[in-house]
């Protein structure tokens, strides 16, 4: 079995192996791409960067047509005042047509003339020089949307340059798994072998220890221990063969390994584009490897763990090679793009500056020109909207109308149509009293022809003698059976009568459900003229309130403009202010260079010495590599010497086995001589054998105990020695008996003590050397495990030394990436320095653009005084324009009287509408409370069909309880019978106490389940107790005559009923499910009570049979209290039932009053 377990572990662990080889050989294909995919991209940002460079060359470009641009600028600016000057004018004109819409609204055509000439001079004055601008700022803009593309392909380029940098660092976390996982390969590999080796001392050891305990324990099983060591031979043979096997697979395996390292290792080591490494010139020797892969032999595992770690190392240090220069190349993209990106951020400030200007001018304009034209478009369309909704209303109004006399007719329709019906019942009415006539008729008819059918049957009689009498008789009764005929037909005909009324009744109700429909139609047509009429009442207040806030935000906006010219003057002085502290602080950042070029330079000396720092950690390094390398040394010695030890004992192992088959051999010998004498002791042995044969029992059952458990070997040895010696003295005691009869048998049997005392002392020592052999094993194990821990405690402070290295690199780049920080700060601020000298040109240009501005502001004095007196004018037309508003105003209040009369109209028609909705709510009600008797009719029916099935489920529960009380009975009798039978067979019970533990054991667990299971269910018992009954008297009458059998239906009869309880509870779970669905208030199942099962005769049935009758009888009262509460329910049910009739009673009174 050891052998089997080991052999599994090996191929698991073999398995194992080649999924992680699968893994490696998966993670160096991703490494592979993964760098495959860093060159393209670095292939692309040189592309990109070559783009950068031809972009600045053309910001060049751009820069000096914005300077041009600028002396532009300042000549439309002198434009630019003279149109300020129109904007004034036209804001005097603005404000005289607010002032004519405040105060007249009948002469709106005539501004509209006045507005437009003034518009048409302005427009033709500033065309042409507008459409200069508009070309202009064309090609600025043209120029704008050039410089945000070249900042999209900025950000586009940071944005693949930082996916870059996590790829580097997904890169390095995987290059850490693998050598982590190819670490675990080898020390994996290593343990295998040591278990191997292990396997072949145990399975020795094995073989040696089975002979010399036979050889000990009796003469008899020396043929079956034989047979043993030769199945162990063949044994040995197999696994000799597997582990062949193994041996073979192992060294396939590395080979694959250390192809799949140099593939890697060749991959990596490809020349990059345009990075130039050192390692790219050992890349031809790389290949001659490669080449002759096949003709190198790797046999000794030790040589296929130094190639796999060294393989391990060179791609480590390549692939930190590799990082270190693609994060070289990746911070000198970054430092161009940041330079491009700044050189674009300027001049777009510059652009964004002179195009902001300029679109505040011009949108200020284009604000009054469309100001003017929405006020004009907004007037027209008012006036169109106003004439339309008045027709809008009058028509609705006309509409309104016709639908008023459309229903009068339709009510009209209505009630002749409800005459109609009225006569129709009435008709139908007596239709059904004439047929109850006729049907009367008809019955006395038929009694009165059975009554003379009677006569005539008395009549036949007397036949000969009342012959004429007969014949009138039958005369009679002819013309009755003709009357009766006739009824029927006449019953025919009124029945076709009555379904040909019926089919009318159908016919008008379809009518009158059409009359229906097209009145709710009309109404939903009235509500939605209503709605209508409601919606452009609410516009045309909309549109009045949208007119006031036009005028407000006019008002609003010649306020705002005055602001802005305030404002522009007050910029102005902001402006000479903020020229005096641009000064200011370019003398700040004077200083502020000086002291960043200082800082600078401590900054390198805090390099320096970084770098010292670094370099002893290489060091240290270094040296603990060394110790790594000198401990590894160490193990293989040990590991060799552990080999050569382990060989040492399979060789003692052999020579003891080789000792112990001339020992069998021997006992062979003494065996024949002894047959010889036994002979003639047969006689004297024959009294005495079956003590033998028992001792002989006892002994085999030690030696089946001893193969069982490895810890208790040694221990139950010994005590088979000492059985073994207690044998010996019985013999002894038996040869001294028959000393008398012969001396020849003497003599051999002191032969036989002497040889066996010998056999013992020889046993004695080969365990004492096994346990020395074993003794030495695990202490070298427990030196291997030591070793073992002493490499990982190296291992973690190697990891500890790489963490301490990274973080110091770590370090490295964040103070390399302050210094470009400040490089970058330093040449910002010379930009800034220069920038200085421009702004000084530009303060001298807003000085003169100062003077002009006060020219300008005398201009505009001389201009106000002339609108003063265009003022004047314009309140002279004010008063003109007040008269018109009054005679507006009277309009107004005669348009608010024919308001008030429409809003009576609508009154009168909601008025309408809720009588038409009161009783289409009656209607409804009777249909709702149909609805409701229909489902209460329906829930009683349900009630009724539970409350049946509830009563037949009890009665059934009642017969099955009879039928257990029976069955109880006869399992009482049977159990009676085997008490007696086992008094009889004692022997037999004391050889089946293990077996009757068992079946005490397996009668527990279905008293368990009845445990856990609830009360016990009607609908299933009864096919169950027949089947127990049928089963119980098949085992009784099969095991009746052998005693063993006794003890057995005892405890298969409980276990049967014990399982036929389990399942009745089940389907009592079922049925009590059911019964929670149709109880709305239904009550949370019975927990049953707790039962052990003991399985000890009759007190256990009886107590089972207590329990099941006071379940069953709880049952019972639940059953009744659930009965009490659904005839409760139901009388419930009846009495809503009742209120519901009387409900719809008098809906039914209030419907006929309101018809």
């Amino acid at each position: 079995k050891e052998l089997e377990d080991e052999i599994k572990f090996q191929q698991e662990s073999n398995a194992n192996l080649a999924l992680q080889l699968k893994r490696s050989q998966e993670s160096n294909i991703e490494l592979v791409t993964v760098l495959q995919e860093l060159e393209e991209t670095i292939e692309k940002q040189k592309v990109e960067i070559e783009n950068l460079s031809v972009l600045q060359l053309k910001f060049s470009d751009m820069e000096n047509s914005i300077q041009g641009n600028l002396e532009e600028n300042k000549n439309q600016l002198l434009q630019l005042q003279q149109l300020q000057e129109s904007e004034n004018k036209l804001q005097v004109n603005v404000r005289f047509l607010e002032q004519a819409l405040e105060e007249k609204s009948n002469e709106i055509e005539n501004e509209r003339s006045l507005s437009n000439q003034t518009l048409l001079d302005v427009e033709t004055a500033y065309k042409c020089k507008l459409s200069a601008k508009e070309e202009e700022i064309a090609s600025l803009e043209a120029k704008l949307r050039q410089s945000d593309d070249m900042g999209s392909a900025n950000l586009d380029l940071i944005g693949e340059i930082e996916a870059l940098k996590e790829t580097m660092q997904e890169l390095e976390r995987d290059c850490s798994e693998l050598t982590d996982e190819n670490l675990e390969l080898l020390f994996k590999l290593k343990d295998l072998q040591n278990n191997s080796m292990r396997g072949c001392t145990s399975f020795d050891s094995l073989s040696s220890e089975l002979p010399a305990k036979s050889f000990a324990s009796s003469e008899s099983e020396v043929s079956e221990l034989k047979s043993q060591i030769h199945h162990l031979e063949e044994e040995l043979k197999k696994r000799v063969i597997e582990e062949d096997q193994l041996a073979a697979f192992e060294s396939k395996l590395f080979h694959d390994l250390l192809e799949q390292f140099q593939m890697a290792f060749y991959h990596v080591k490809k020349p990059w584009y345009n990075i130039s490494s050192h390692e790219n010139n050992k890349f031809e020797s790389d290949l001659d490897n490669l080449v002759n892969l096949n003709s190198t032999d790797i046999t000794a595992p030790k040589g296929w763990g130094e190639s796999v770690l060294n393989y391990i190392v060179k791609l480590n240090k390549l692939l930190e090679s590799r990082i270190v220069e693609c994060e070289e190349a990746l911070k000198c993209d970054d430092v161009k793009i940041k330079e491009t990106n700044d050189n674009a951020a300027e001049s777009q400030k510059k652009l964004e500056d002179y195009i902001l200007k300029e679109n505040s001018l011009y949108l200020s304009i284009q604000e009054l020109e469309s100001l003017k034209i929405e006020l004009e478009y907004n007037l027209t369309d008012l006036g169109k909207e106003m004439a339309e909704k008045r027709s809008e209303i009058e028509k609705l109004e006309a509409d309104f109308l016709l639908k008023e006399e459309e229903i009068g007719l339709l009510r009209q329709c209505q009630r002749e149509l409800e005459a109609e019906v009225s006569d129709l019942r009435k008709e139908k009415n007596q239709l059904e009293e004439n047929m109850e006539i006729v049907l009367r008729e008809s019955s006395i008819t038929s009694k009165c022809l059975d009554d003379l059918q009677n006569d005539i049957m008395v009549l036949s009689s007397s036949v000969d003698s009342h012959v004429s009498a007969n014949k009138i008789l039958e005369n009679k009764s002819s013309e009755l059976e003709k009357s009766k005929h006739e009824l029927e037909l006449h019953v025919l005909e009124l029945e076709e009568e009555n379904m040909q009324l019926s089919e009318r009744i159908s016919g008008l109700e379809a009518q009158l459900r059409y009359m229906t429909d097209g009145r709710e139609s009309s109404q939903l047509e009235l509500e939605n003229s209503k709605s209508i009429a409601m919606s452009l009442q609410d516009e045309i207040r909309r549109l009045g309130i949208e007119m006031e806030t036009q005028k407000l935000d006019l008002k609003q906006k010649l306020q705002d403009m005055q602001n802005q010219w305030s404002e522009a003057q007050e910029e102005c002085e902001y402006l000479k202010i903020a020229n005096h502290k641009l000064e200011a602080s370019a003398e700040s950042l004077v200083e502020e260079c000086n002291t960043l070029q200082k800082s600078n330079g401590e900054l390198r000396k805090q390099k320096l010495e970084l770098h010292e720092h670094c370099t002893h950690l290489e060091a240290e390094l270094k040296e603990s590599r060394k110790t790594l390398s000198d401990s590894s040394k160490r193990i293989e010695a040990l590991e060799e010497t552990f080999s050569s030890m382990l060989e040492d004992f399979a060789m003692k192992e052999k020579s003891l086995s080789s000792e112990l088959d001339s020992l069998l051999q021997e006992n062979i010998k003494q065996k024949e001589k002894l047959v010889l004498g036994e002979s003639l002791l047969n006689q004297m042995y024959s009294e005495k054998s079956a003590e033998v044969e028992n001792l002989q029992r006892e002994v085999e059952h030690l030696t089946k105990e001893i193969s069982a458990t490895h810890d208790e070997r040694e221990r139950k040895a010994s005590e088979a020695i000492h059985e073994v010696s207690n044998l010996h003295a019985d013999k002894a005691k038996l040869e001294s008996s028959l000393q008398e009869v012969q001396s020849k048998v003497k003599l051999i049997e002191n032969e036989l003590d002497t040889v066996r005392i010998e056999s013992d002392l020889k046993v004695q020592g080969l365990m004492v050397e096994l346990a020395a052999s074993k003794q030495s094993n695990e202490i070298l194990t427990a030196d291997h495990e030591k070793f073992l821990k002493l490499l990982g405690n190296y291992r973690s402070s190697e990891e500890k030394l790489k963490t301490a290295v990274n973080d110091l690199e770590l370090k490295l780049t964040v103070s390399e990436y302050e210094r470009q920080q400040l490089i970058e700060e330093t040449a910002n601020l010379k930009v800034q320095l220069q920038k200085i000298a421009h702004l000084q040109d530009e303060v001298l240009a807003l000085k003169s653009e100062l003077n002009a501005s006060k020219f300008e502001n005398e201009k505009l004095e001389a201009s106000l005084h002339s609108i003063s007196g265009d003022c004047e004018e314009l309140k002279a037309e004010k008063f003109s324009f007040v008269e018109k508003i009054s005679s507006l105003q009277n309009a107004m209040s005669g348009f608010e009287e024919c308001k008030r009369k429409r809003v009576a109209l609508e009154e009168k028609l909601l008025q309408m509408e809720s009588d038409l909705t009161a009783r289409e709510a009656l209607c409804a009600q009777d249909a709702e409370l149909k609805n409701e008797l229909s489902r209460i009719k329906r829930a009683n029916k349900q009630f009724q069909r539970n409350i049946q099935q509830l009563e037949e489920e009890k009665d059934e529960c009642l017969k099955r309880v009879h039928t257990l009380e029976e069955e109880l009975k006869l399992i009482e009798d049977k159990q009676d019978r085997s008490k007696s039978r086992s008094k009889k067979n004692g022997m037999v019970k004391s050889t089946n106490q293990h077996r009757d533990n068992q079946h005490r054991d397996n009668g527990r667990k279905p008293s368990v389940k009845t445990d856990q299971a609830q009360e016990p269910s009607k609908d299933q018992q009864n096919p169950y107790g027949g089947q127990h009954q049928r089963e119980v008297d098949k085992e009784y009458n099969s095991h009746n005559g052998s005693p063993h059998s006794v003890g057995m239906d005892h405890v298969t009869k409980i276990q049967l009923l014990e399982n036929e309880l389990a399942e009745a509870l089940e389907a009592n779970n079922k049925y009590k499910i059911q019964l929670q669905r149709f109880l709305p208030e239904g009550q949370n199942g019975h927990a049953a009570a707790p039962r052990k099962s003991t399985a000890e005769g009759e007190v256990v049935a009886k107590e089972r049979y207590e329990r099941t009758k006071s379940s069953l009888e709880t049952e019972l009262r639940d059953l009744r209290e659930r009965y009490f509460r659904m005839s409760l329910q139901y009388a419930e049910v009846e009495a809503q039932r009742e209120d519901l009739v009387m409900e719809l009673k008098a809906a039914k009174n209030g419907k006929r009053w309101f018809s």
